[in-house]
This record gives structure tokens, C-alpha cells and sequence, in this order.
């Protein structure tokens, strides 16, 4: 299922495709099982530890995966929109990720999993992107977004990404067609 866009990046800030500007007003939900207000004033950041996606290389929890779609759906049915925000993790892999280059092993199966999480809520119209963590681009940055908006963008192109302003000098290398994808927050 093909989903066309709802939102576009004009100059790092986010719009509707209609035009009309978005205020990033950014709610960190990280629970998945937290009643959310119904308040649409708000982008929800839904902080996502790796391992309860992957909890072990290349193995998937689809328990967690239906449950964050289902999440998403309600958000959906509420006119409410998201992010998804896969964070590497303090363990070992997180540690692997800040510290290892685009080439590296672990920056390819960080992107797997996000790239899996994506497809497991292909259908929710809820997600706006997928936010950028800042230990993934802290070194290689430029080059390891390339490979992870390439690889989301070939079955998700409706999506846009966030990133904190702090890693932007990080991403400097990136070519514009890779840089206007990203929504700067403060």
C-alpha cells in the first residue's frame, strides 16, 4: 500500500502539502501503552529503545511491531501524527553506532531495524517520518543518512525526517536533494 504525502519539507520546516506551515510542536511519548491525550497541536516523538524492536540481531519482536501499529492506527483515527524515533540503545550496539562509520556492520543493521519497523506500519497514515538520532550521525553522519533516507524512501517516500538542529554541522556533507528531507528541531 502506496501512501501519498501529507507533509513536505520546504527550507528544513515542515509543511502540509497543501502549503500551509507546521509549528513542531514535538510530545515525547515513550510508552507506547500511555493514553495520549487527544490533542492535535502536537507531533508525537514516539521514543522507540532498538532493542524493543530487535532483541537480538536481526530477530523482530512482531508482538511490539503490531502493538506500535495499532497504536498508530488510533492516533490515525484521532487526526493526530507522529514520528518514529528508534533510539541505537546504551548497550553495546549503541555504543557500536556512535562510534562506526557508514560502512560499518552495525550502521547497516541499525537501519534494517528501522527500515523493518517501517514496513510493520507501512500503512498507518499517522507517520510523518522517522527522527534521526544524533549517536548514528555523530560519525559519518552525511553518508549514513544517504543510506537510510535511499533505503526508507524506496517503499515509504511519504515520509520526511527530523533531526535536532545540533547535528545539522554533522550533516553538512549532505547534498541538498538529501539535506531538504530534514526538519531541523530546536
Amino acid at each position: 500500500m502506496k501512501l501519498e504525502p501529507l507533509f513536505e519539507v520546504k527550507q528544513n520546516e515542515l509543511f502540509t502539502v497543501q502549503g500551509t506551515k507546521v509549528e513542531l510542536n514535538l510530545k515525547a511519548i515513550n510508552d507506547i501503552k500511555t493514553e495520549i491525550p487527544s490533542d492535535k497541536n502536537f507531533i508525537y516523538n514516539i521514543v522507540i529503545e532498538r532493542t524493543a524492536v530487535e532483541t537480538e540481531p536481526e530477530c523482530y519482536n512482531e508482538e511490539y511491531l503490531a502493538s506500535l501499529r495499532d497504536f498508530l492506527k488510533k492516533l490515525e483515527e484521532d487526526g493526530m501524527f507522529a514520528i518514529l524515533n528508534i533510539v541505537p540503545g546504551n548497550d553495546k550496539g549503541g555504543i557500536l553506532i556512535k562510534e562506526n562509520g557508514a560502512d560499518s556492520e552495525e550502521a547497516a543493521a541499525y537501519i534494517a531495524c528501522i527500515n523493518h519497523t517501517a514496513r510493520r506500519v507501512k500503512d498507518c497514515v499517522s507517520v510523518v517520518g522517522i527522527w534521526i538520532d544524533s549517536d548514528f550521525a555523530a560519525v559519518d553522519g552525511a553518508d549514513k543518512v544517504m543510506l537510510l533516507e535511499d533505503e526508507l524512501l524506496k517503499k515509504h517516500a511519504q515520509y520526511v525526517f527530523f533531526a535536532s538542529d545540533k547535528i545539522r554541522g554533522a550533516l553538512s556533507g549532505l547534498s541538498d536533494e538529501y539535506m531538504q528531507k530534514i526538519v531541523f528541531a530546536g
